[in-house]
């Protein structure tokens, strides 16, 4: 089992639970906001969000995401149900991204709130 950090130092923190071992790698150029992770289909990865608009994600084995996608504003909140993705952001921007698809956003809305 493994345990995942991230803030307003740039990085990711991985722990391994049952060795104790731990990884840190630098994420991104802004502070990391939100982070999940999502199994869906072939794509297992650990998903980051940050303030420097983008989405990333991570294969836990190599230090260099498996895709970048630039955000239109900076990353406030993530979540993910089966195969979607849902990321809001500044300026009330909500993008849905399909797993399958992971590098693209599959549906892009203003919310009225």
């Amino acid at each position: 089992m493994k345990c995942f950090s991230g803030g307003a130092d740039k990085t990711v923190k991985i722990l391994d639970l049952g060795s104790g071992q731990s990884m840190t790698f630098s994420a991104h150029d802004q502070a990391i906001r939100s982070m999940r992770w999502v199994s869906a289909g072939n794509v297992q990865a650990l998903v980051t969000g940050s303030w420097d608009k983008t989405l990333k994600y991570w294969d836990l084995r190599s230090p260099q995401p498996l895709a970048t996608v630039q955000l239109p504003e900076r990353c406030y909140a993530m979540d993910s149900v089966s195969d979607l993705l849902v990321v809001g952001t500044a300026e009330r921007h909500i993008l849905i991204f399909n797993l399958a698809n992971p590098g693209q956003a599959f549906k892009t809305i203003t919310s009225p709130l």
